[in-house]
């Protein structure tokens, strides 16, 4: 393997790290942009001076890099002399059922309390002001508890967070805080590639808000229309009863911000390409595709999905990239 990736494991409870980069023939890791845990899995071959544990930590480095940081869940043997294992980062911790009250707060505010409800260390927290109303959780993840938290604050903020883990702590970043320096093209690095625009998924040019009176009728007090885009596509309404205390020009605010979160076409990317440990799920990378047009050159995309791919030494890197111009 490149003299530059080091693949090391730790016994459960701390101890000496045995290096089995020379022993492992393949892995992969795979990371979304959604509240769900990173998973790595691990082919080496067998070495009696290597007992995996459950728990176990394995620590993948490329030079000063940490490529990842995860804890042994999965074990697999057979006859033959390969072994296989599926490792998580601390995201997978969230996966914890909870009956809980979250008080009003922000998402940066909530995000510190799920932390400390399985007791995981906190690192860089990036700044969300959008107040999430109060609310019990019974029997949820906290998986689903933050996902929530994080499109509530994309609709009413118009910004998007996301949730890393980077070893034992726990982060929750700004994409717009996540730009890795890396142009993407045809000449040097895609070796395939899939594109897709559409508004036939979550776009709309209008936005309606409903709030139900004392007399059970439902008054319309908060609108968003983008005229031209209607004359354009047809009519595409999102039209939702509004349970709130806010008041209503705080209400139209909210409109306003959900048609430019859906006020554009959604445009989906998909290619595989030589690998960089830099690239993950939730950063900002640039992508040159001339041959879709002009104005797909030196683009700006958001990861949704990576998944690094090394084995025998060739490393590469499925993307599902999304534009950050809207329809998010």
């Amino acid at each position: 393997m490149n003299d530059d990736l080091s693949i090391l494991y730790q016994a459960p409870g701390g101890g000496d790290m045995y290096d089995f980069t020379g022993l492992t023939t393949s892995f992969n890791i795979s990371a979304s942009l959604k509240a769900e845990a990173t998973k790595a899995q691990f082919t080496f071959v067998r070495d009696d001076d290597l007992q995996i544990e459950m728990g176990g930590v394995i620590h993948v480095t490329a030079g000063e890099l940490t490529v990842f940081y995860g804890f042994v869940f999965t074990v697999r043997m057979s006859q033959d002399v390969a072994v296989q294992v599926d490792a998580y980062d601390a995201l997978r911790y969230l996966k914890n059922e909870v009956f809980y009250p979250w008080p009003k707060q922000t998402l940066s505010d909530r995000f510190k309390e799920i932390c400390d409800n399985v007791s995981l260390d906190i690192g860089q927290v990036d700044d969300a002001s959008y107040q999430l109303k109060p609310v019990i959780s019974e029997g949820k993840t906290l998986f689903a508890v933050l996902q929530e938290a994080i499109d509530d604050t994309l609709q009413n903020e118009a910004k998007l967070f996301y949730v890393r883990a980077y070893q034992r702590a726990l982060e929750l970043i700004n994409v717009e805080n996540d730009v890795v320096d890396l142009c993407i093209d045809s000449d040097s690095y895609i070796n395939g590639y899939s594109y897709e625009q559409t508004i036939d998924k979550s776009t709309y040019n209008q936005v309606h808000f409903w709030h139900e009176g004392d007399d059970k009728n439902l008054r319309l007090i908060a609108e968003a229309h983008d005229d031209e885009k209607t004359k354009a596509w047809g009519r595409l309404r999102l039209s939702r009863k509004i349970d709130s205390n806010e008041t209503e020009k705080q209400l139209q605010d909210r409109a306003e911000k959900t048609l430019v979160v859906h006020g554009q076409p959604t445009e989906a990317l998909s290619l595989t390409c030589f690998g960089d440990w830099r690239v993950h799920a939730g950063c900002i990378v640039t992508v040159s595709l001339p041959e879709l047009g002009e104005t797909y050159e030196n683009r700006n995309f958001i990861v949704s999905n990576c998944t690094h791919d090394y084995q025998f030494d060739n490393h590469t890197m499925s993307l599902q990239l999304l534009f950050t111009g809207g329809g998010l």
